[in-house]
């Protein structure tokens, strides 16, 4: 039974060292850094439901952490327009 325990507690061990270096970049993943940008909706040449994101500010809100997210939308002419600035949790 010895023989058995020793490989299974060697992959435990490993499996949470795995485990414990991913969590922080999962944990770092959630709130998006300064100056990400991000593409939405429809963005087929002709379309005007195309959405860019794009992430300009952090700051901590009730002793939340929240993000700045600016959205600009596409027109027919390919003209990019403001549409909204709003403040998202992490």
């Amino acid at each position: 039974m010895k023989r058995y325990l020793r490989p299974l507690t060697g992959f435990m061990a490993s499996s949470l060292i795995g485990a414990l270096l991913v969590l922080p970049s999962i944990a770092q993943a959630r709130c998006p850094s300064i100056g990400d940008k991000g593409l939405s909706g429809d963005c087929s040449p002709r379309s005007t439901q195309c959405y860019k994101s794009w992430v300009v500010d952090h700051r901590v809100l009730n002793g939340v952490p929240h993000y700045k997210l600016l959205v600009y939308r596409r027109y027919a002419a390919g003209s990019w327009a403001f549409v909204s600035e709003t403040w998202y949790p992490c």
